[in-house]
């Protein structure tokens, strides 16, 4: 465990021990945050080969990195720059060829809009390369692959491009803006982690651990990654859950209390993909955790959202209004076992606050 480190969830901690002992998980972080107080923020274990588990350690995001891309596109809404059932090509004229012309940023952030995923790799390809091949594709009657599901890459990019055209600033510095108007001041980057601080994932092999391989540092740190790029550790996430905790109760400051509410409540059904069936969506975050792989009582009124790497979570962070509360789960290794850990460490933390 991180010296001097927080931790009011026991139960939570003494699992992630027993894995780390077994020696099936290299380690992991914990956020939790209650009723304005911050619980836990520990670490447990190792992050790489040689090096001790810290609550500071940043990895990349992943997925979880689209509620932040949503929470800029919030912003612009709360302040009257736009609304959401704009059309994106009012803010990007060039989204509007080849039947893009009434898809909304709502539809956007919810996955409803219908347009093609097209696999592309966003280190390979660049940021603004992706947002100009996402307006030069023709739209196709296979996008909507039988209903709405879960658009992992083109959607986001095309998200941050509106942003940066509404506030004449790149994606990078409207989430500096964004994190700096956070109580507690999370530390997560977009593009540049510090080199210090940053750890890459690792994955069990014959009983080893070994890291995954990354780009080269040059391209993945510059690389402006919205849809599943950025870099934070567990705390980091949950200061922003916090944050969007205490906006939706009406004392925040990042959001209005209506806006908070919106983002964060039920809009859509998709399909996830992956054999993941389908689930409840809002405007840039899963709802209702409980039908997401967490265990725990948490109420309807919770949402979230993971990072995978491949069909295994890596991280997730989630809020649950109803009874302000916030836990953010950071693992530093990848085995078929993740996805019953997170649960697993949803139910003892819901057991180690002693809710109900």
């Amino acid at each position: 465990m991180t010296a001097g480190a927080r931790d009011g969830t026991p139960g939570a901690a003494a699992l992630l021990r027993d894995w780390v002992a077994s020696g099936t998980c290299l380690g992991g972080q914990l956020f939790v945050w209650a009723d304005d107080r911050v619980v836990a923020d520990t670490a447990v274990g190792r992050s790489g080969i040689d090096r001790a588990a810290a609550a500071t350690d940043q990895a990349r995001l992943y997925c979880a990195i689209k509620p932040l891309t949503a929470c800029c596109l919030a912003r612009a809404v709360d302040e009257g720059r736009a609304s959401f059932d704009d059309p994106v090509s009012r803010h990007l004229p060039e989204f509007s060829g080849h039947g893009r012309a009434p898809i909304t940023i709502r539809q956007l952030l919810s996955h409803t809009s219908g347009i093609f995923d097209y696999g592309l790799d966003p280190y390979a390809t660049g940021f603004a390369k992706v947002v100009r091949l996402a307006c030069a594709y023709p739209l196709s009657e296979r996008s909507w692959y039988g209903g709405p599901r879960y658009n992992h890459v083109i959607a986001w990019n095309v998200l941050a491009a509106v942003a940066e055209r509404i506030y004449e600033a790149d994606f990078p510095a409207i989430v500096e803006r964004m994190r700096v108007a956070i109580p507690g001041l999370p530390e997560f980057r977009v593009t540049r982690p510090d080199p210090a601080r940053y750890v890459r994932s690792h994955v069990l092999r014959q009983g080893r651990f070994a890291a995954i391989p990354d780009p080269p540092q040059s391209r993945y740190f510059a690389t402006v990654n919205p849809a599943h790029g950025g870099f934070g550790s567990a705390r980091d996430l949950g200061l922003l859950y916090a944050e969007l905790v205490r906006s939706a109760c009406g004392v925040g400051t990042l959001l209005s209390s209506p806006l908070a509410t919106e983002i964060t409540s039920h809009q859509s059904v998709i399909d996830f993909g992956l054999g993941r069936d389908t689930r409840g969506y809002g405007l840039g975050f899963m709802t209702d955790v409980r039908s997401d792989g967490i265990g725990g009582g948490w109420s309807a009124q919770s949402f979230g959202h993971a990072g995978y790497i491949g069909p295994y979570r890596v991280i997730h962070a989630f809020a649950d209004t109803a009874h302000r509360i916030v836990v953010a789960i950071r693992l530093f290794s990848v085995t078929a076992k993740n996805n019953w850990r997170m649960h697993r460490l949803g139910v003892a933390i819901w057991s180690d606050l002693g809710i109900g």
